[in-house]
């Protein structure tokens, strides 16, 4: 078995460093890099329970498709890579030498801080300048939700606490306590999941984190010092309707939907889920003995 090292290509701020381990030019495991100086091995849930599952899936895109016919329309044909590159590179040179390079917009998430994303920002400038966002366009999200308008979003988090601290992240330091502000007042809601494998091998089924805007979450979004508090609210405030992920863990676990091995491998706390387990199936087997 060859082990080779990689990077997660997920849009996370981590640029989390991978060991593969593979068999006939395929992956079949994965491993955080313990060498790695940031992340020390830790691999998040997302990648843990279901990278391999989005490397094997036959709807996982491997070569260039071009559209055909209208927008919209569905229809794709597969082309090679070097006519792909051409045809970017192609339009792009169009749009500057027609409309000049300020036509062209230079726009890159928050994730992957890393070497590619500096160099995409090097291709544009030898372009000669591109136009840039002013802060983050996620700013016009929160002010849509903010005059009354339902705003939905996606983002690629491994929980509710990071999707707040990653909403703040997309702005300047100097803009963020205002932002803290108007995400704390915007804010309805946080939905986040982690597929796991049924035990009875019939697809997957996910472990659903909920956090609703209460008044204490809301002073922690404020609060950059409380921020990472929100975990510990979320897991006490069931009344509330909030569940975090180590408790739908444990509800499937208990269940028998998941196996205990799969829901320790993508728990928050895998100690902590471990103990919450035993004491639970302590517990109902002294229930039954009394029955």
């Amino acid at each position: 078995m060859e082990r080779l090292r990689t990077t997660c290509t997920l849009d996370c701020p981590d640029t989390c460093s991978i060991i593969a381990e593979v068999e006939d030019g395929a992956p079949v495991r994965l491993k955080g890099d313990p060498d790695h100086p940031i992340t020390a091995g830790f691999l998040c849930g997302k990648v843990a329970a279901d990278y391999l599952d989005r490397y094997r899936s036959p709807d996982r895109l491997v070569h260039p498709l071009r559209r055909v016919g209208p927008r919209g329309g569905g229809r794709w044909e597969r082309i090679g890579w070097d006519e792909a590159l051409d045809l970017v590179a192609g339009q792009i040179r169009a749009t500057v030498d027609g409309y000049g390079s300020l036509a062209v917009l230079d726009y890159a998430r928050a994730g992957s801080h890393s070497v590619l994303k500096l160099l995409g920002r090097r291709f544009f400038n030898l372009l000669g300048g591109a136009t840039t966002t002013c802060g983050s366009l996620c700013i016009g999200a929160i002010q849509a939700a903010q005059t009354g308008h339902l705003v939905l979003s996606t983002m690629h988090t491994i929980d509710a606490t990071e999707t707040v601290a990653r909403v703040v992240e997309l702005f300047p330091e100097q803009q963020q306590k205002q932002v803290r502000v108007s995400l704390a007042g915007a804010l309805r809601g946080v939905v986040s999941q982690r597929l796991l494998e049924r035990i009875d091998g019939r697809g997957r089924i996910p472990a659903v984190e909920v956090l609703i805007n209460t008044g204490r979450v809301y002073e922690r979004i404020l609060d950059p010092e409380t921020t990472a508090e929100l975990l510990d609210v979320i897991a006490e405030s069931g009344y509330d309707g909030m569940q975090s992920f180590d408790q739908a863990l444990l509800k499937l676990a208990i269940d028998g939907q998941v196996a205990e091995e799969d829901a320790r491998a993508v728990a928050t706390n895998p100690h902590d889920f471990g103990l919450a387990l035993r004491e639970a199936v302590a517990r109902s087997a002294a229930v039954s003995e009394k029955v």
